[in-house]
């Protein structure tokens, strides 16, 4: 039997270590613009595709999805997405160093305090001549007539909450339920397009900005859709180049 030569052996180590290095230490330097720095997302790549945790409410576009990732082809530099149907965008890199506050101008500072130090001076001189001439205070009767009484509070009517749910499959399908419960009418002319949601996402306002915010989710697509609603009790979901009147 023929012995391996030294050379090869530690060429072969030195092509495991390293394969090994690229796998054991993905790169996860990503952030997001628009969301609060305490909301953390896992993004990281592994040198040929782009990995994303999958988030109730979270949509990336141009992405597959394996029930607990979001993958995209290769490592861009930015990934587009939604989150409860607001734009959201995934940058690769360190986020940057947050710049500091301006400070203050002490000679404007200065020159305001002295402005309100003299509006004060001047409304405790109105109020000392209005109230000069009054000996004590008002008549309890006299104060009472002039206290209107409170208005009634009325409880403000709770926000219905729209969801869009696994279960749907589609964006048809989620139209679908929404208009039911709406008490609408679905008029669906997309020349037979439809797209697939993924993920699930919940809108606590009214039917109106719940339509708007999840058409605004899927502009992006090949086949972006806008929904038209009418007062004659029907919502018709069209191309984005297609007129509402039309």
């Amino acid at each position: 039997m023929s012995k391996m030569k030294p050379l090869h052996l530690i060429a072969c180590i030195t092509l495991a270590a390293a394969s090994w290095s690229a796998v054991a230490a993905p790169d996860r330097n990503y952030y997001v613009t628009e969301l609060a720095a305490q909301q953390k997302f896992d993004v990281y790549n592994d040198g040929h595709n782009t990995y994303l945790e999958s988030v109730p409410g979270l949509v990336v576009v141009g992405a597959t999805a394996d029930g607990e990732r979001y993958i995209v082809s290769g490592v861009p530099s930015q990934i587009r997405g939604f989150m409860n149907g607001k734009p959201i965008t995934f940058l690769r890199g360190l986020p940057p160093a947050p710049k500091a506050p301006p400070k203050p101008d002490a000679v404007a500072v200065t020159a305001q305090i002295k402005k309100l130090n003299e509006e004060l001076q001047s409304l405790t001189a109105a109020s000392e001549t209005l109230l000069g001439g009054v000996k004590g205070p008002a008549p309890v009767a006299a104060q009472a007539a002039r206290v209107a009484p409170p208005a009634p509070v009325v409880p403000a009517k709770p926000a219905k909450s729209w969801e869009v749910r696994a279960s749907d499959v589609t964006l048809y399908g989620t139209m679908k339920r929404w208009a039911k419960d709406e008490g609408l009418q679905l008029i669906w002319e997309t020349e037979n397009h439809d797209l697939r949601l993924r993920g699930q996402a919940t809108y606590s306002t009214d039917f109106d900005m719940a339509v708007a915010e999840l058409m605004k989710s899927v502009q992006f697509s090949d086949y972006p859709m806008r929904a038209c609603i009418y007062d004659n009790g029907s919502v018709r979901v069209v191309h984005t180049k297609k007129s509402c009147k039309g």
